[in-house]
Order: structure tokens, then sequence, then C-alpha cells
């Protein structure tokens, strides 16, 4: 396990802890490396091994199976339409992203 000075500590699976700082989140392993730094303003569930990610009003993904990593850049929360597909909005445009 990891010693780190986190206010909060969450297991979410895949051996990943959902860890919080002050009003900011991250993502960390088992053995302590971290994934995400704690600064996200939040990391929720969106299916099955992924999270939703919120980063300075702007949206993206982690899939924590996999550990690929959607950036934070989109205006609304990207959506999974099946365990590889995801569908982002940048601007006014759909973006369907495979993450296999």
């Amino acid at each position: 396990m990891f010693a780190f000075d986190f206010d909060d500590v969450e297991y979410i699976g895949d051996r990943i802890f959902l860890v919080s700082v002050g009003n900011k989140k991250g993502l960390v392993t088992e053995a302590g490396k971290v994934i995400l730094p704690p600064e996200y303003a939040a990391i929720v569930s969106a299916g099955p091994g992924i999270v939703s990610l919120l980063k300075d009003k702007k949206f993206g993904m982690y899939h924590l199976k996999n550990r690929k990593l959607l950036k934070p850049v989109y205006d609304r929360n990207v959506i999974p339409i099946s365990s590889d597909l995801l569908v982002a909005y940048p601007g006014w445009r759909i973006r369907v992203y495979r993450l296999g």
C-alpha cells in the first residue's frame, strides 16, 4: 500500500484508488503511483471500468483497465456507448473514439 497525505481515499476497482486533496480529485495505484494527479474537480463512475473527469469546466474520461485517458477538453460529458466506444462533443461536432 501507500502512505501519502490525502484527505480521502476510496477504492474504485482494478487496483486503483480515488484520492482527494481538499476539493480536488485524482487517481493512484495500490502501489502509490499517481495515474491522474489530484487536480480534477470531479471523477465519477461512468460505467464498468470507466470514470468521467471534470477539470476547468471541461469533460474527459479514463478507462481503468486499459489505462487510456481522453483528456478533459470537451464542453459536454463524454458518453460510453459500449465497453470500447465513447462519444465526445468537441464544439458542435460529434466524435466517436475506440478505446481498444
